[in-house]
């Protein structure tokens, strides 16, 4: 993929007024919310008896996968469908803000602590400010990249767009292009690419993600392959985008491979066998499960993680890893199995943990959503959100859920509130919550809220809800 140097400068002219503050970033400002993908946030003032806020239809059904939305104080954005686009909505405080009409079907953005976001649907590169300014000019990806995955970001501020069709692209967050890349070989002797088949995840400055083995010109293999590739950004003279190590994994034909980072350990899901390695490459343990896995989440509020200023000078070394020895935290895993909750030691690989949401709501439920997992800066109160459908109900009314759960004791999880979510235009069993949950923090006139948003969905239309607790 070649970039060109105009494209380059535009890219810059465009970016380059962005700022964020490293320490002030809030809320769950891409996907994952953080770049380990540990789909946690600190909350000081976990809600206890949340309400319905508001709730707008924002779309017709979404399509492809649901991602979610990402939010802070200042914006909600949500890939979205309306009548006349498939971008971006905005909203905040139950009100549209704006609507982008430029992407088709964009993956979740990043945002800065001003609520401004940079987003890609793969065709183009844009950035709105919070009020809906499109910065200009929106930058055209040649050659096109889609689909691709949700951006994400190292904390030597290059963010990274990958393609499920190969292309590696990275850009330094005032706009550059730092380097494109494809991860060709020879297998077998016939010639292909190892393609993304999961979101990336970044440790510091290195991504980590599956792909798998895409012979060229409709050429076959004997044995399909799969990898875990470790790539390193870095702004130095040569091969700033480099190829640190990979694993070739057992091929499980219908994975879908879910990443996180903790501790400068890299865990990886693929069906039901779990992996999990340092960031170096060392195979640290392997776990068989008796299910598949849908969603991880881990509490890791005692690293610093988030979107660093977007407009700085560039170091030219390597930050070296440095591992927190006194760190420890465990995993949460949602399997396929209908309601079922894994709590595992992330270090060793033992199950510490097993339950099932039917025995706290009271029937069969499916897990819908991502986990999402709160704590306070302490580490002393943790709490995990997530949403529920109910099944085999008799009355229908309470179809689908949000819940909340104190799991500050791993191995007794309580239940703190359930909440119905309703069909906005009151025509079905509920609205069915789907991709990752966002939670913030909103001043307003006489009280302050701690809010989570989330997007759902009914036969007919796609909702953004907003559940708050005064504090």
């Amino acid at each position: 993929m070649s970039i060109m140097l105009l494209q380059a400068l535009t890219i810059a002219v465009l970016f380059c007024g962005i700022k964020v503050s490293h320490s002030q970033i809030g809320g769950c400002p891409m996907w994952g919310c953080k770049p380990s993908g540990s789909f946690s946030v600190q909350l000081e003032a976990f809600p206890l008896d949340p309400e319905i806020q508001w709730q707008l239809v924002t779309s017709y059904r979404s399509k492809g996968d649901v991602l979610g939305c990402v939010a802070n104080d200042k914006n909600i954005v949500c890939p979205t469908v309306t009548g006349s686009s498939s971008g971006y909505i905005s909203l905040f405080n139950g009100t549209v803000q704006w609507i982008d009409r430029v992407l088709k079907n964009p993956t979740l953005p990043l945002m800065n602590i001003y609520g401004d976001i940079i987003g890609s649907d793969g065709l183009h590169l844009v950035n709105y400010l919070v009020n809906g300014t499109l910065q200009k000019p929106k930058i055209r990806i040649n050659p096109p990249m889609k689909p691709i995955y949700s951006l994400t970001i190292t904390d030597t501020d290059i963010f990274f767009i990958p393609s499920e069709t190969g292309e590696l692209v990275t850009y330094f967050t005032n706009g550059i292009v730092l380097a494109s890349i494809h991860i060709n070989e020879t297998i077998d002797g016939v010639n292909g690419t190892f393609v993304p088949i999961s979101q990336p995840v970044i440790g510091g400055h290195r991504s980590f993600f599956m792909t798998k083995f895409l012979p060229h010109e409709h050429s076959t293999i004997a044995l399909p392959r799969m990898r875990l590739y470790a790539v390193d950004f870095v702004h130095v003279m040569a091969q700033r985008m480099r190829v640190v190590w990979y694993y070739e994994t057992p091929y499980h034909a219908m994975a879908k491979p879910i990443l996180v980072v903790y501790n400068d350990t890299v865990h990886v899901s693929l069906d039901d066998q779990f992996y999990s390695f340092t960031v170096n490459g060392t195979l640290l343990y392997t776990v068989s499960l008796m299910s598949g896995m849908q969603s991880l989440a881990i509490n890791d509020n005692d690293i610093v993680s988030s979107i660093p200023p977007f407009k700085r000078n560039m170091a030219s070394s390597i930050p070296p890893f440095k591992r927190n020895m006194a760190a420890k935290s465990v995993l949460w895993i949602a399997t396929t199995n209908p309601g079922e909750i894994l709590c595992m030691d992330e270090r060793s690989g033992f199950i510490i943990h097993k339950f099932n949401m039917q025995d706290i709501i009271g029937g069969p439920v499916n897990i819908t959503s991502k986990l999402l997992i709160t704590s306070t800066a302490n580490l002393t109160e943790t709490r995990m959100v997530l949403a529920v459908q109910v099944l085999d109900n008799p009355g229908g009314l309470e179809g689908n859920k949000v819940v909340g759960l104190d799991i500050s004791t791993v191995t007794s999880p309580q239940l703190i509130w359930q909440k119905f979510i309703p069909d906005p235009l009151f025509k079905s069993k509920g609205c069915h919550v789907k991709g990752q949950l966002a939670s913030f923090f909103t001043s307003g006139t006489n009280n302050n809220y701690v809010n989570f948003v989330g997007y759902c969905e009914t036969e007919d239309f796609g909702s953004v809800f907003a559940l708050g607790y005064v504090v």
